[in-house]
């Protein structure tokens, strides 16, 4: 007699380990985002001067001054403040695109993103008639108006804490008075600009009464333009500020806003007094130096006087980085300027880029779609068939190609645009011949995996160095926009997963279950650290996308069937992971949180559903203004197509290589999730087709003269007779 059989019997299909493949990205995603902020607390570490004694704070605004106003000769009483203090670039972003002085003003008092009155093509500075009888006039105008806005900002919060906690606060000229005016918008010891000249001149012989705070308007720009008399008068604030705080004291310059008809720049930032003395500035809201925001001043004001913000108050304070500055202050402002010259030229070029990536992912399409259905012989179908191929390469890696260029200061030539050009077409053509010339060439999904393995190897070794080629860069963030400074954008995020699932399908193709689980696990696990940690991605809509994208995919290659019930378990897997990752951030120390651990504090504390609704309104603004919505409905109407015609290449692919049908439904997830849980989600289906549809149509081209898979036909059970031309007949069942 036989034995009991062992193993599964042959014939009979095994059910597929899919509970393995959620259970083993959860826990990794749920290890990782507890270990990782601890075992790496240590990186990018700020150094903290010891508190001491709170001593006067002197904040002197100037609108529109940037770091290329500034030299020995033009600015000499604020050149000598930057050699010895911090300096920094700021962002002053407000509740408009472009910031006005009231705006700038508002949001330096408000330590949130705030507006003044409606402000036409050009902006005005502050009226000198702002102020009447001790208070602002027209306040509980703009504080409705502000209470419409999704941002929280509570008006006069600086002036409203500092009097609370018994202190005077001391503000010359109208625009300083927006900034030190309580909620109420009481204004007590103002003084006009012109009137104050004498008190605060450095020989004056009449004292100014000792305030802890200082507030100084040097609106010269906005009313002079910039001439030499305007330089002049920014130079004399400046030095007056810095007799008022004395050698004890801490003096804040900086660039509260655009004048004029100007576009957004990168403004001046400088700190000094003793906690700063070198080095250079960076905020945990922005986590990157030498970039702060205009909504980190308060905050820092705060807490240079020894007093706790309000919940209101979103920007975090100003610290200087460990050691003295690497470069001369010469060489400093230099580079400086150069970092605004590159934020420039990127919100130049943003727009054409997007429109441009759009209309030529549209006619790839059409291309190919001619190319799969019409070239079926003719003596150049071949040239013509291979060419398409490598085109489709080159689309899938001009993402990544993007990001490559950044290693070329394109944005210091003359005529930057053709310069960024070449550097992106000479990256493309660097990952094209990596994909088409390894040993990975002759499978199916060889050059593909090549591309994707790229795209997924750049972004995570540049997220891991401090996310440089980023910003700044065509699909990066702007330091303008200031949505984002470090970790991973929506962009950046949609390459970046897109190429991480493809990658792992190839990797996965024709292996066995259990190797192809171990490659979900392992790059996914990878992935969800990168993107997650608070360390290195700080996404917390990321993390809810992927881990389900990842399920998705091994569920797929371990052949079990995709269900509503499953696709619920794994969003709720991921977000069970980004609450790991957003707590282990939360038990960090305030300075070293990112916003993933802030806005744990704002769900305890109350704020988040004002993010909440922000969000969902940006999300839906976008999705009807931005270029990129055009690309969905093309992107998917060129699969339905393709789909649809049964001899196509895909299916051909498909039939070859099922893997690809797994990562494509992936990255539909990916898309789908991405969509619904970010801010500006339109991004992440558009990014990842464009990365994902040049793949597939790669695969195509290359499967469109291969045969059809063979596939055994069942065999005639004995019991049933075969009838030579009725076929088979016999008992029920045959």
């Amino acid at each position: 007699m036989r034995g009991p059989v062992r193993g599964p019997v042959r014939g009979r299909r095994t059910p597929p380990p899919h509970w393995r493949v959620v259970v083993l990205v959860l826990l990794a995603g749920l290890v990782a985002g507890l270990l990782t902020p601890t075992l790496l607390a240590a990186r990018g570490s700020v150094a903290r001067a010891d508190p001491g004694p709170p001593g006067p704070v002197v904040v002197v605004g100037a609108a529109g001054l940037r770091w290329d106003d500034v030299s020995p000769a033009r600015t000499p009483a604020l050149w000598r403040l930057a050699d010895r203090g911090s300096v920094g670039t700021l962002t002053v972003r407000a509740a408009r695109a472009r910031t006005c002085p009231p705006d700038g003003w508002l949001t330096l008092g408000g330590g949130n993103r705030a507006r003044g009155p409606e402000a036409g093509p050009r902006c005005a500075p502050v009226p000198a008639s702002v102020v009447g009888e001790g208070r602002i006039r027209s306040w509980p105008a703009i504080v409705a108006a502000n209470r419409r806005l999704e941002f929280g900002s509570t008006l006069g919060a600086l002036g409203t804490v500092v009097r609370a906690a018994g202190d005077c606060v001391t503000t010359v000229g109208p625009g300083a008075a927006l900034t030190g005016a309580d909620s109420r918008g009481r204004v007590p010891g103002h003084l006009p600009r012109a009137s104050a000249a004498h008190l605060l001149s450095p020989g004056s012989s009449t004292t100014l009464r000792p305030c802890p705070l200082t507030i100084i308007a040097a609106d010269d720009l906005a009313v002079r333009g910039r001439t030499a008399a305007a330089w002049r008068g920014i130079d004399a604030a400046v030095a007056a500020g810095t007799a008022v705080a004395g050698p004890h004291g801490t003096v804040l310059v900086a660039g509260v806003s655009e004048v004029g008809a100007e576009r957004p720049r990168l403004h001046v930032a400088v700190a000094a007094g003793p906690r700063f003395s070198g080095g250079e500035l960076r905020s945990a809201s922005t986590r990157r130096a030498p970039y702060v925001q205009l909504i980190d001043v308060a905050p820092t004001v705060l807490a240079l006087l020894g007093l706790e913000p309000p919940p209101s108050v979103v920007g975090q304070r100003w610290q200087p980085t460990p050691g003295p500055r690497a470069q001369s202050l010469p060489a400093h402002v230099a580079r400086l300027v150069d970092l605004d010259r590159a934020a420039q030229e990127q919100r130049r070029l943003v727009p054409p880029f997007f429109a441009l990536l759009v209309g030529a992912q549209a006619v790839l399409y059409l291309l190919a779609f001619t190319a799969l259905r019409r070239l079926e012989r003719g003596r150049h179908r071949d040239r013509v068939l291979g060419a398409a191929r490598v085109a489709a390469l080159a689309f899938a890696a001009a993402p990544v190609a993007t990001y490559l260029a950044q290693l070329v200061p394109w944005w210091r030539h003359a005529h930057p645009l053709p310069v960024l050009l070449a550097a992106v077409a000479v990256a493309d053509a660097a990952v094209l011949t990596v994909a088409l010339a390894g040993p990975w060439r002759q499978r199916l999904l060889g050059p593909v995996g090549a591309v994707a393995g790229l795209t997924f190897a750049v972004l995570s070794l540049d997220v891991l160095t401090g996310a440089r080629l980023q910003m700044s860069s065509l699909a990066g963030y702007s330091p303008l926009v200031a949505g984002r400074f470090a970790g991973f954008g929506n962009v950046s995020y949609a390459v970046f997963a897109t190429g991480a699932l493809l990658l792992t399908a190839a990797l996965a193709a024709g292996r066995s279950r259990r190797i192809a689980l171990l490659t979900v696990a392992t790059v996914g696990t990878v992935a969800v650290v990168l993107d997650g940690s608070p360390t290195w991605g700080s996404d917390f809509g990321g993390v809810i996308a992927l881990v389900p994208a990842f399920t998705v995919l091994g569920l797929l290659l371990t052949g079990a069937r995709l269900s509503w019930r499953r696709l619920a378990a794994a969003t709720a897997a991921g977000v069970l992971v980004v609450t790991a990752f957003a707590l282990a951030d939360y038990a960090r120390p305030p300075d070293a949180r990112t916003h993933v651990g802030r806005f744990v504090g704002q769900l305890l504390h109350g704020g988040a559903a004002t993010i909440v609704r922000r969000k969902a309104e940006s999300n839906l603004h976008l999705l009807t203004t931005s270029v990129l919505t055009l690309l969905v409905p093309v992107a998917v109407a060129f699969l339905g197509a393709v789909l649809r015609w049964p001899t196509s290449g895909l299916r051909r692919a498909f039939a070859h290589e099922p893997a690809l049908r797994a990562g494509l439904l992936s990255v539909l997830v990916l898309g789908v999730v991405g969509f619904l849980v970010n801010d500006s989600g339109v991004a992440v289906p558009a990014l990842a087709m464009s990365v994902a549809i040049p793949s597939a149509i790669a695969v195509s081209l290359s499967a469109r003269d291969r045969p059809w898979p063979h596939r055994p036909r069942p065999a005639t059970p004995a019991a049933c007779a075969v009838h030579p031309t009725k076929g088979v007949r016999g008992r029920s069942g045959c």
